[in-house]
């Protein structure tokens, strides 16, 4: 007759060595697991800052009419309301106007990522898609040592490039 021989499962020290080589493993893999969130969340930021000035630029020329683009914090991480956005364009008695007609639009910066701007903080586009006070600005988006810029030029053309933060 033939006999069965049952495992009787894993030693002690089997289990031990299988969580230590995992521990390693894990402490090895996670400050890079934490660069590429950093990374990815320092990417949506700059899209969704690209994504609101090229809606700004399209939407003031649909409508023809200007409209505004900030983002949704300061350079010191304070939020940004339309409010506060329309303020800082100097438009006078016409905040109103331009928050009724959806003529503002924010861009949705993550609560890590530290933005600067060169000149004004805000574009105001004309009816013909092109900057009003015709100066070009530049957005810094920062989160650790990586940055993106992104770029707007005169005639409202929008793009973006890798460097480094100071």
């Amino acid at each position: 007759m033939m006999r069965l021989k049952f495992s009787r499962g894993f030693t002690l020290v089997e289990l031990m060595v299988t969580i230590a080589v995992m521990a390693i493993i894990a402490s090895i893999a996670a400050p890079s697991f934490s660069a590429i969130m950093n990374s990815y969340q320092l990417n949506q930021s700059a899209k969704q800052m690209m994504l609101a000035l090229k809606e700004g630029r399209s939407r003031a020329a649909t409508i023809n009419a200007a409209v505004v683009v900030c983002p949704n914090k300061n350079t010191s991480g304070q939020e940004v309301t339309k409010n506060t956005c329309l303020s800082g364009a100097d438009l006078g008695s016409e905040i109103n106007t331009y928050i009724n007609e959806n003529r503002v639009i924010l861009a949705n910066i993550t609560k890590d990522v530290n933005i600067s701007a060169t000149n004004k903080s805000f574009v105001i586009f004309t009816a013909k898609g092109t900057i009003k006070d015709e100066t070009s600005r530049t957005y810094t988006l920062c989160l650790e040592k990586e940055a993106r810029e992104i770029n707007v030029s005169i005639l409202g053309a929008v793009y973006m490039e890798k460097g480094t933060c100071a």
